[in-house]
């Protein structure tokens, strides 16, 4: 790979991802192998509003400003996610019917509903680390969510002919390492700040990889929001897992 592929595949990816305006021309399969990028820089950011906040403020604003610097750094867009696929899957009935309250321009208490569950548990969950520890938890978080894009795109088949998870999906069928360098990034800064959220990060990528194949199955396949609302439960069940496991781990220590 030239170097201007792989500075072209950087700012696409940046580009997506982020709020910043960076260059890019098309997306090109370079783009797969950096994901891990712009999950840095949106959880730096989120990373140094909860660090900045908790100082000055506690864990409360300190979680508050960092779920609201992790949505505006995303643009949004995984929000958007959550809120047509929530509501989608709130459908009793067939796939058909599902994929028809996917694509329209209506939002209804399923989507309200799923987004409310989803950030206020992002909001509750980082409220019970320590400054320091939610800090660096967020970045990995972020990291985490982006991998879980890449099983998600690996896994799912098409909802529709064409649209984001179908181009995505040829991106990765063109970089087949891109999914290994991006989980071996995960896996790095997971056990560079500890190992508890090395464990934490396989966990919540298992239970992502049944939760994406339910979704598949539910609707018949996958788009681009609905994988922006599984990312956006992979970042959440991380957390949660995280944030439980020193205590079980404690009391099977005590029991044994």
């Amino acid at each position: 790979m030239s170097k201007g592929d792989t500075s072209a595949g950087i700012l696409c990816a940046i580009s997506f991802f982020s709020i910043f305006p960076a260059r890019c021309q098309r997306f090109g399969e370079s783009m797969a192998l950096w994901f891990f990028v712009p999950a840095f820089i949106n959880g730096a950011v989120a990373s140094a509003v909860y660090f900045i906040l908790f100082t000055t403020n506690g864990p409360l604003l300190a979680s508050a400003g960092a779920v609201a610097a992790i949505l505006v750094m995303s643009g949004f867009n995984h929000m958007d996610g959550v809120l047509d696929t929530g509501d989608a899957l709130m459908v009793r009935g067939n796939r058909e019917r599902r994929k028809e309250i996917l694509k329209d321009h209506f939002l209804g208490a399923g989507g309200f509903g799923s987004a409310f569950i989803i950030y206020l548990l992002l909001f509750a969950v980082l409220t019970t680390f320590n400054r320091n520890t939610g800090a660096a938890v967020i970045i990995i978080s972020e990291v985490l969510s982006k991998t879980s894009y890449m099983l998600g795109l690996r896994i799912g088949k098409p909802l529709f002919q064409d649209g984001l998870f179908v181009n995505f999906q040829k991106i990765m069928a063109l970089q087949n390492q891109a999914i290994y360098v991006n989980i071996l990034i995960l896996a790095m800064i997971s056990l560079f700040t500890s190992w508890i959220f090395l464990i934490g990060s396989a966990l919540a990528l298992a239970i992502y990889v049944f939760i994406i194949g339910n979704l598949d199955r539910s609707f018949g396949g996958i788009n681009g929001d609905i994988l922006g609302f599984s990312g956006e439960i992979a970042r959440v069940l991380f957390l949660v897992i995280s944030a439980m496991l020193p205590y079980v781990i404690f009391h099977l220590v005590a029991i044994a």
